[in-house]
């Protein structure tokens, strides 16, 4: 198959919703004051208005194994009225920790506040060394939280090379060479893809 169709068809409900995008000026609101999360809601929705608010919720500082329900967390966390609101975006990194397996994932969650919908997308995994992970439970374990720890994968990579930063480490080469923005794009566009959002604006 051409490698062009291939994609088209793949993300065909993706292309026809920012195609509506594009030419109409709906109001996305970010549950997140986070530059880089604004920076990617952006570039897919050049022409929206969008609204970045802070969300008070019980998310841990590093999710682990909860990336999604933390997502989920920051929109049931909202103080505000989101009926104006055409998408309620939200985004989570997090780790995921299996027995072989140490990986950086990010979750993005859109709710249709009209149709009372809610889409579900997770980006391509990152990998990183467990050590990490096991230094930043150390480090966190007085203080106790069912959905992961204080501390920060992120931060602990910048103890150990402090020209990295904490929130955007993969972008190094020596961590995968992968900036954080196109981990949370692919994020979204999959929530989107999952959704029939797409079909909604043809």
């Amino acid at each position: 198959m051409n490698g062009v169709l291939y994609i088209k068809q793949k993300y065909k409900k993706l292309i026809v919703f920012l195609k509506y995008i594009i030419y109409n000026n709906m109001k996305i609101l970010i549950t997140s004051k986070s530059q880089l999360k604004y920076d990617v809601v952006r570039k897919l929705f050049p022409h929206a208005q969008i609204t970045q608010v802070a969300v008070t919720c019980n998310n841990p500082n590093q999710p682990i194994n909860s990336v999604r329900q933390c997502a989920l967390n920051r929109i049931q966390g909202l103080a505000c009225d989101i009926t104006s609101y055409d998408l309620i975006i939200s985004i989570e990194n997090g780790i995921y920790i299996a027995y072989n397996v140490c990986e950086d994932v990010c979750a993005a969650v859109i709710v249709n506040p009209k149709t009372e919908q809610t889409y579900y997308g997770l980006s391509f995994p990152i990998p990183v060394d467990r050590k990490y992970y096991e230094r930043a439970v150390e480090r966190s374990k007085e203080e106790f939280n069912p959905l992961g720890i204080k501390y920060t994968i992120g931060q602990m990579i910048q103890e150990e090379y402090p020209e990295i930063p904490a929130d955007n480490w993969m972008q190094s080469k020596c961590f995968g060479n992968v900036d954080r923005k196109s981990q949370i794009e692919d994020a979204i566009k999959n929530a989107i893809n999952n959704s029939n959002l797409g079909s909604a604006y043809c």
